[in-house]
């Protein structure tokens, strides 16, 4: 009996022990908004008193936006299963009451099985914590994407509409020179008909830049999740296309930059790693053991009490089915694993592909006829001093240097925008 005894002691024992270990991989939606504001540059406090910059932006949308914060809350609900898995099944008392004859009787099941699953539940709960976080890790990159996305095409969208108040007030002053040509004889009135419809034609192009400008700033707003009225002159941003940037850097440099980056390829490992883990289990946990303690109340020595064991025969399930989902979970872990790598190097290697072409567009641009442009227009300039031409002449060469502008500063956004999109696919923002 003092051998029985002391077994059920170090039961008690190892038990308690283990119930009151704990699960130490916690994560919260801090962590994760941290991880992201490190990878990308941006700030963790904004003050748009001065003004909104883009990383402020990215800032706001990382705290605010609504559809970000509902799955952070996944991490919550994986935090929740971790500190479930680490909890031991309750003892069960079974309590039958003497009726007649029959004597009062009570059993105290515990579960024993708990003690050796219970690491791997604790195990396998773990990595699907830390695979919800890295895919949350990577839906916040998505967001940071299309906020800097959202941002950049309100900026574009009011540079534009600025050019295109220009180009307006210009055609208006060929159109006033035109007239008076007209008035004076010099020119036919066939004349003014095209200048009045380009005028028109401008000044309903300011028109769809307004709606554009609005129509952005309220897609801007819907990725900062916030519902003070912002403008477009709160964006800090200029697009200058005269600013040399660095070029695009080697493929095989930003593919092994973005393996070792993106969130969702690391999901994807833990994800191979959590169904490695489930079928290596899923060959050792086969049955299910409780210790019994019995006693009644009047047996031939008054009060009886004494162990016992409630096994599971696997006679009909011995976990064959199990075992088979468990492989076949390993088999789709791995090609998700593999289907995720390839969509990185596509994703990748396009990104790359369109911040060449930008960049060379931009810089054929500014090299070629914005250059042309404004040297024409220097030249208008100087013979208008020297009384060789007219007001005419220049104006034309003005409308040039606009038209020239407008494609310049096209071209910059779409650099900029490739660039946000390499960022994207490498998992973090490079140098511009």
């Amino acid at each position: 009996m003092p051998s029985l005894r002391a077994l059920l002691l170090l039961t008690v024992l190892a038990l308690l022990t283990a119930a009151c270990a704990s699960p130490v991989m916690l994560r919260d939606g801090a962590a994760t908004r941290a991880t992201l504001a490190s990878r990308t540059g941006s700030q963790l406090h904004v003050d748009v008193d001065d003004g909104l910059e883009e990383a402020e932006a990215v800032a706001l949308a990382l705290d605010s936006n609504p559809e970000f914060a509902v799955a952070l809350a996944r991490l919550g609900l994986s935090s929740a299963d971790l500190a479930q898995a680490g909890l031991l099944k309750n003892p069960v008392l079974s309590l039958l009451f003497p009726v007649g004859p029959k004597q009062f009787e009570s059993a105290l099941s515990i579960p024993l099985d708990a003690l050796w699953t219970r690491p791997h539940r604790v195990a396998l709960a773990t990595l699907d914590l830390e695979q919800v976080a890295h895919e949350l890790e990577q839906e916040g990159l998505t967001l940071i994407a299309k906020t800097r996305g959202a941002y950049l095409e309100a900026v574009l969208a009011r540079e534009l509409r600025t050019v295109a108040a220009r180009r307006t007030a210009l055609l208006a002053e060929q159109l006033r020179l035109e007239t008076v040509r007209v008035e004076a004889g010099d020119v036919s009135a066939a004349s003014l008909p095209p200048r009045k419809l380009a005028l028109q034609a401008a000044k309903e192009v300011e028109h769809t830049l307004d709606l554009r400008t609005c129509r952005a700033m309220l897609a801007l707003r819907g990725f900062l999740g916030v519902d003070s009225v912002l403008s477009a002159d709160h964006l800090t941003l200029v697009l200058d296309a005269s600013r040399e940037t660095a070029p695009a850097p080697e493929l095989d440099t930003v593919r092994k930059r973005a393996a070792g980056a993106r969130p969702d390829v690391r999901a994807a490992e833990l994800g191979v790693e959590r169904a490695a883990l489930q079928c290596a289990l899923s060959k050792r946990d086969i049955a299910a053991v409780q210790l019994v303690l019995d006693a009644n109340g009047s047996g031939l020595e008054g009060f009886e009490s004494g162990p016992g064991l409630v096994l599971e025969l696997p006679v009909f399930d011995n976990g064959q089915a199990r075992r088979a989902k468990a492989r076949v979970e390993l088999e789709q872990a791995v090609a998700r694993h593999h289907a995720v790598y390839r969509q990185l190097s596509l994703q990748v290697e396009e990104a790359r592909l369109g911040l060449v072409h930008a960049r060379l567009r931009r810089r054929r641009v500014m090299g070629g006829a914005l250059r042309v442009a404004m040297a024409a227009e220097a030249d208008a300039r100087a013979a208008k001093a020297a009384g060789e031409s007219s007001q005419v002449e220049l104006v034309a060469a003005q409308l040039a240097v606009v038209d020239a502008e407008s494609r310049a500063i096209e071209s910059a956004a779409s650099e900029r925008l490739a660039r946000i999109q390499l960022d994207h696919a490498v998992g973090r923002t490079l140098e511009p």
